[in-house]
C-alpha cells in the first residue's frame, strides 16, 4: 500500500504523494484497524508491523531585521497593508488563524500594573493562552478597532497566504511565507 501511495497514485495531475503524506495515512489505517481488532472484525492488525517515519523539516522563521522591513514597509494597497498587519499581530501574539479571527474586544485584559493583554483559550486544545500586548499590536488593534467586529480583520488563510507571497516579493525576502511562518517566528523572537 505504501508504495502505490508514494509512487503510483494520482491526483490533480500528479502521481505520487509525500513521504509525510503517506506515513499520516497508513498511521490512520493503522488506527482504524486497531479499532476492528477491538471490535473482534479481524484477529490481527496488518498494519503493526509498519514503521514509516515522517520527514522533519525545519521551520521558517523571519529574522528580526526581516520582520523590521515588512513592518516599516508602506504598501499602496490597502489589501496588502491589512495583510502585512494580520500577519505582524501573529508574529508579535504567536495566534493560529483560527485563534486570531476570533479574538475580540472581550478577550482584551489589564492586569495590576496597567498592560493590556489577550486572554483566550486555544480552539484546537483550549488550553488557556494569555499574551501580553506588544506596542505593534496595540497600533493593530486601534487601527480596525471600529472597523469590524474582532481584534484584527477576518480573511480566509488561502488568500492571506497569496498576498504574503506578494508582500514577500516587495520586501525583498527570500522565504515561502505563510501565516505559520508568523507563528515560528513568535517563537524564535
Amino acid at each position: 500500500m505504501e508504495q502505490f501511495l508514494k509512487y503510483e497514485s494520482s491526483f490533480k495531475d500528479q502521481t505520487g504523494i509525500k513521504n509525510n503524506s503517506v506515513v499520516k495515512y497508513m498511521k490512520m489505517h493503522k488506527t482504524a484497524c486497531n479499532y476492528a481488532v477491538k471490535m473482534d472484525l479481524i484477529i490481527k492488525n496488518p498494519f503493526n508491523v509498519y514503521d514509516g517515519r515522517l520527514n522533519v523539516k525545519d521551520a521558517v522563521f523571519l529574522t528580526q531585521q526581516e520582520l523590521n522591513t515588512i513592518e516599516n514597509k508602506t504598501f499602496p494597497t490597502p489589501r496588502l497593508e491589512k495583510v502585512k498587519d494580520i500577519f505582524l499581530f501573529s508574529c508579535y501574539t504567536g495566534y493560529a488563524p483560527v485563534d486570531a479571527m476570533d479574538l475580540a474586544e472581550r478577550n482584551l485584559s489589564k492586569d495590576s500594573t496597567g498592560n493590556l493583554w489577550i486572554m483566550t483559550s486555544r480552539a484546537t486544545t483550549a488550553i488557556r493562552a494569555n499574551v501580553p500586548v506588544l506596542p505593534t499590536v496595540e497600533k493593530i488593534i486601534s487601527k480596525y478597532k471600529n472597523q469590524q467586529k474582532g481584534l484584527i480583520p477576518k480573511i480566509s488563510n488561502q488568500k492571506m497566504n497569496a498576498y504574503l507571497k506578494e508582500i514577500a516579493d516587495v520586501c525583498d525576502i527570500d522565504k515561502h511565507l505563510t501565516w505559520y511562518v508568523a507563528r515560528h517566528t513568535f517563537a524564535t523572537t
